[in-house]
This record gives structure tokens, C-alpha cells and sequence, in this order.
């Protein structure tokens, strides 16, 4: 049965990629549209993913208008359409020590980013405006990464400053551990999710430990210069437990995949 899928937030980089990645899939119907161009009639859809993120989501503080992922999941609660969004791993907090978070882990919002707690706020809303949790996939994504510079992320930042200054500029300890998972992975996996008829909260990540330097000089071996600044704080640490994922999409992801990923990306801007 061809499932129909309409992507929200098209010009997104996870959604574009989503796209590319898809547009084989023979089991899909594939539209999207911008996040102001959302239909007044969701009509026979199946999917609603929502890409789409106000980025004042980053820095304000929570307000229903704010949130895309509510006015998505008030606009189709009377349809028959499921409903799939891009939360984070923020929700889990910053901590000094390594943890592996599931998604049962109980959270203690006293050490949440701003964003963290918005995207935590915005997930119980949603589920409360479907009234219904097998109707709602929510991805908790670790630290995704594609060739996006000038992005928010880890790798748009730190090619920027290669760019830039000949340096990588890290606000923490080389030495601190995180979560990185090419966007390529991501979309596969969100991919498999659907087509298994997923719901509930799902880790998406590679569950490999990678510290900053290991991916920091992937990074600068493939742009050909530089070198890295830190300090001695050891801070916001965190690996995803993707047992509960690897169950429906189980993909071979590797330390040295990810970090040849990082290494080709970087090496497009090489000079």
C-alpha cells in the first residue's frame, strides 16, 4: 500500500535530504511544501513530517505560537494522518559526566538549554493535542550533520571557522564526547520508521562515542589546514541509547563512516 507523505519545512536541510533520499521509495507519495504553505485540507494523507523550526525556538521563551509542531498536530488531529517530528537530544539536559540516554530516562530540566526545554515542552503539547501516541513518532536527534555551512550546528560552525580564521573555536574540552550522525543516516532511519509503522519516542543517532578532537581532525585533514582551541571544560557530554531504534532500522554505521564523512564534507572547501 502506497503510503502518502507530505514533508513540511522543504527547504530545511534534514528535509531536502529526506527527499533526495526517499524519492526512490516506491511505497511513498511524496509532496512537501514551506512551512507557511501548509494546506488547509490535509485530506488522504498518511504522514505529516515536520521539518520546519521557528528559530526563536532557540532563544525565546515558550509560546504556543512559536511552536510549528502544535499548529501541525491542532491542523490534522481530526484526520486520519500520522504525524512525525524532529525533536532533540537537548531534552535530556548538559552534563559534566557521560551518560547514555533512553528514552524512558526520567528528565530534570534544572540543566536544559532553552531549546531543549521548548522542544520538551512542545512534545507533551503535541501529544496532547493528537490525544492519540500511536499516531505521533517524535525523533530525539543526537548532533546531525551534512554539508550545511553557516548552519547551527556542530559542522556548519567549525567549517565556517576553518573558513574564516584557520582554526576550530570549541566553547568546551577537546576531550568531550557527543553523538554525531551523518544526515544521510538520519534520513534512512526516519525512512524505516514509517515504513514499520512506528510511534512513540525514538532515540535517532549512531551510538558511537566520538570526543571533539577525533572529529575535529577529520575535519581539518580534510580541509587541508588548521588546528583546534579549547579550554578545560568538560560539559554537555551525552551518547543515545538506539537499541530501541536499531529494532526496526538497524544500519551499519561506523566510527571511521562518520568521520569519512566529516573528512569529505570539509574537504569540498579546501583551498
Amino acid at each position: 500500500m502506497i503510503k502518502k507523505l507530505l514533508v513540511i519545512g522543504e527547504n530545511s536541510k534534514l528535509a531536502k535530504n529526506f527527499l533526495d533520499t526517499t524519492k526512490g521509495n516506491k511505497k511513498f507519495s511524496l509532496m512537501s511544501c514551506r512551512h507557511n504553505k501548509v494546506p488547509t485540507d490535509i485530506g488522504d494523507i498518511d504522514y505529516v513530517i515536520n521539518f520546519s523550526l521557528d528559530p526563536r525556538m532557540y532563544s525565546d521563551k515558550y509560546e504556543k505560537d512559536l511552536d510549528q509542531d502544535l499548529f501541525l498536530a491542532e491542523r490534522i488531529k481530526n484526520t486520519q494522518a500520522k504525524f512525525l517530528t524532529i525533536s532533540s537530544r537537548q531534552v535530556y539536559g548538559m552534563h559534566k559526566n557521560l551518560y547514555l540516554f533512553k528514552e524512558s530516562d526520567e528528565i530534570n530540566p534544572k540543566r536544559i538549554s532553552n531549546y531543549g526545554l521548548n522542544k520538551l515542552r512542545s512534545e507533551k503539547n503535541i501529544v496532547d493535542a493528537l490525544g492519540d501516541e500511536s499516531r505521533l513518532i517524535i525523533c530525539r536527534s543526537s548532533n546531525i550533520f551534512g554539508d550545511d555551512v553557516g548552519s547551527r550546528n556542530f559542522l556548519g560552525i567549525a567549517i565556517d571557522s576553518l573558513t574564516k580564521n584557520g582554526f576550530i573555536s570549541l566553547n568546551s574540552n577537546r576531550k568531550v564526547i557527543k553523538d554525531f550522525l551523518p544526515v544521510s543516516f538520519h534520513s534512512k532511519f526516519i525512512e524505516s520508521l514509517i515504513m514499520n509503522n512506528a510511534f512513540g519516542i525514538f532515540n535517532v543517532g549512531s551510538g558511537i562515542k566520538i570526543n571533539l578532537q577525533e572529529f575535529c581532525d577529520a575535519l581539518i585533514s580534510g580541509f587541508g589546514l588548521g588546528y583546534i582551541k579549547d579550554n578545560d571544560i568538560i560539559d554537555d557530554q551525552f551518547s543515545l541509547d538506539i537499541g530501541k531504534l536499531n529494532k526496526l532500522a538497524n544500519f551499519d554505521i561506523t566510527r571511521d563512516t562518520i568521520l569519512s564523512n566529516a573528512y569529505n564534507i570539509a574537504n569540498k572547501y579546501r583551498n
